[in-house]
C-alpha cells in the first residue's frame, strides 16, 4: 500500500431492513449468511431457526430466503431457509444449503445443522459439497472432479479465485484444498469453549494468496492472517473482548472487515495490519459481513439479543487521506 492510500475508513449506514418475526423468543441458536449477486444489485440472506427441541424447516418464523434489492426493497421471500447461498457465474441462478429436520435431546449448533446440508460453495462453475466426511468438487453437471477426507465437523469453508478452497472444522483444522496440485492441513492450537470449539471463519483474500482465520481461543476470539500456500501464520491481530462474529476482504483486498459480539465491526489496512475505521450498533451484535463487489458499501446481519427477527443493514464506505 503506498502513501497515497487511505488512512482512515468512514462508516455510514445507509439502509436497514428488518427481515423476520419480532415479536419470537430468541432461538437456541440461528445461522445466517449473505450473498450479492454477481453485479452487485441483489442481496441474498438465509437465515434457519434452531430451537432446543428442532432444527425448523420451512414455514417458521426465521427460516427462510429473501431477495433484497440494492436499495434496500424486499422483492422476493421464500419460506425454506439454509446454512449456506451462492450464486452461479451468470447471476440467474443461486442455491442453498438446509439440512433436513430432525429432533435432537440436545442443544443444535450452528455446525451440526450445517453438517447436514451438502452445498458448501459455488464459484466459477465447480459446486462443492460435503458428502459423508468428504469434501467434494463437481461440475455443475455433476461430474466429481476431486475429493478430501477432512475430519471433523465443517464450521469455515471459502472458494477463491483460483479453483481452490479452505475449509475448517471444529477439530482445530485448518485445510487448503486445491483442484490442481497439492494442499496442505494444519491443526491449529484452539481451546474449548462452551458452545464449540475450533475454526470458526475462514475467509480467502481475493487474490487467493492470505486466508483470514477466526478460531475459539478461551475467552477471546483470535483472527490470524495465513499464508494459502503454506497454512503458515503471518500475522495475528490484537485480541478484543468480545466474540469475533465474520470475517471479509474487500474486493481489491486492500481491507479487512471484522465483526464483534459487542456490536463493534473493526476495519484493517491489509497492508500494515492496523484499525482504520470501525461501527458500532446499539443492541445486539452484527454478524454476516459481505463487500458489494465494486467495494464501496458492505452489508451486515444485525442481531438482537431476545428476537427472532435480523436487521439487514447496508453501510456506505468513505476513506480520508
Amino acid at each position: 500500500m503506498t502513501s497515497t492510500e487511505p488512512t482512515s475508513v468512514v462508516l455510514t449506514p445507509v439502509w436497514s431492513v428488518v427481515l423476520g418475526d419480532t415479536d419470537h423468543k430468541e432461538p437456541w441458536h440461528s445461522a445466517d449468511d449473505l450473498a450479492w449477486s454477481p453485479n452487485g444489485e441483489g442481496l441474498l440472506v438465509c437465515g434457519l431457526q434452531v430451537d432446543e427441541d428442532v432444527v425448523a424447516g420451512p414455514g417458521d418464523s426465521w427460516s427462510a430466503t429473501w431477495l433484497v434489492a440494492r436499495d434496500g426493497q424486499v422483492i422476493w421471500r421464500d419460506a425454506v431457509g439454509g446454512m449456506a447461498l451462492a450464486w452461479s457465474t451468470d447471476g440467474i441462478t443461486f442455491a442453498t444449503s438446509m439440512p433436513p429436520m430432525r429432533r435432537s435431546a440436545a442443544q443444535p449448533t450452528r455446525a451440526q445443522a450445517l453438517a447436514g446440508g451438502a452445498l458448501l460453495g459455488w464459484r466459477d462453475g465447480v459446486v462443492w459439497t460435503r458428502d459423508e466426511g468428504e469434501v467434494v468438487a463437481r461440475t455443475e453437471d455433476g461430474a466429481q472432479l476431486r475429493s478430501w477426507p477432512v475430519p471433523g465437523v465443517i464450521q469455515a469453508f471459502d472458494v477463491g479465485p483460483d479453483r481452490a478452497a479452505v475449509v475448517g472444522t471444529d477439530r482445530g483444522v485448518l485445510a487448503y484444498l486445491p483442484l490442481r496440485g497439492e494442499g496442505w492441513s494444519r491443526a491449529l492450537r484452539c481451546l474449548p469453549v462452551p458452545g464449540g470449539r475450533g475454526v470458526s471463519v475462514a475467509r480467502l483474500a481475493p487474490d487467493g494468496g492470505l486466508v483470514a482465520v477466526l478460531r475459539y481461543g478461551g475467552r477471546h476470539r483470535d483472527v490470524g492472517i495465513h499464508s494459502a500456500r503454506t497454512g503458515r501464520c503471518l500475522k495475528r491481530l490484537p485480541k478484543v473482548d468480545a466474540w469475533l462474529e465474520d470475517a471479509a476482504w474487500h474486493p481489491h483486498g486492500t481491507l479487512l472487515a471484522v465483526s464483534e459480539g459487542k456490536g463493534r465491526l473493526r476495519v484493517y489496512d491489509a497492508a500494515r495490519w492496523t484499525e482504520v475505521g470501525q461501527c458500532t450498533v446499539e443492541e445486539g451484535y452484527l454478524k454476516a459481513i459481505r463487500w458489494q463487489p465494486e467495494g464501496r458499501a458492505f452489508a451486515t446481519i444485525h442481531c438482537v439479543w431476545g428476537r427472532y427477527c435480523r436487521r439487514l443493514m447496508l453501510w456506505d464506505v468513505s476513506t480520508r487521506s
